[in-house]
């Protein structure tokens, strides 16, 4: 399901309505309309202008993204919040 979502960001943005969508077919929201299990969904976009665009300077930048996850109050907060009991990181890129 997060792989599904995250490829559907990277080639058309974000949608609420297609992220309820796929934890609806994945069971993920209960029977009542309310989510059976709590998600949130942080999204961070960041862009940067290659000089080489070689795999180095690609892993360099995602590890410069790595680091903003600690610096940037919104995603810390999720991310250090006791009651997310299951995290998941992930770093892409598109042409964009």
């Amino acid at each position: 399901m997060a792989n599904t979502y995250a490829e559907h960001v990277l080639l058309q943005g974000q949608d609420d309505a297609i992220l309820k969508e796929l934890l609806e077919v994945n069971d993920a929201i209960g029977a009542d309309n309310t989510l059976a299990n709590k998600y949130v969904c942080l999204i961070g976009e960041a862009y940067y202008d290659a000089e080489t665009g070689d795999e180095k300077e690609l892993a360099d930048a995602f590890m410069d993204a790595h680091g903003l996850l600690f610096e940037l109050e919104e995603e810390l907060t999720a991310i250090l919040n006791p009651d997310n009991t299951h995290i998941a990181v992930g770093f892409a890129y598109n042409q964009n």
